[in-house]
């Protein structure tokens, strides 16, 4: 048992020592693979729904911080090891490039929020400015 724990205790280690650090409300370059995801909505009329919502799967984890690690915002929780991320898209061009690129590998520009409500289905989110080839 104690060396299970200890090679679970080295194997988080190692993940999180291997993932990029990255801080809310920065824009960002991301790279990793377009996918829809499914999800459970909490939230829509009480009564929790399946969905799909577009996603980045990041081809290398990320560690988020807060923009202020000296007064930090209650609304940025550090988070470490995020290898999956709900997309923002605010436009029809963004959607556009979404599906052009869906399931392919994509560079996808943006800024980092914690989730907040229950219609946010990953513990971080990326509010897309940008979408294009690697």
């Amino acid at each position: 048992m104690k060396v299970a724990l200890v090679g679970l205790t080295l194997a988080l280690s190692v993940t999180s020592a291997m993932a990029f650090d990255v801080q809310y409300g920065k824009m960002t370059g991301l790279v990793g693979t377009l996918v829809d995801q499914k999800g459970m909505d909490c939230c829509t009329n009480g009564k929790e729904k399946m969905i799909t919502f577009p996603a980045l799967k990041l081809d290398m984890p990320i560690n988020v911080s807060p923009a202020n690690n000296q007064d930090p915002d209650m609304d940025e929780m550090p988070e470490q090891g995020i290898k999956l991320m709900q997309l923002v898209l605010k436009d029809r061009d963004q959607w556009q490039a979404f599906k052009r690129w869906k399931g392919k590998r994509a560079r996808v520009q943006c800024a980092l929020f914690h989730a907040t409500t229950g219609h946010h289905l990953t513990p971080v989110l990326c509010d897309v400015s940008d979408i294009r080839a690697p």
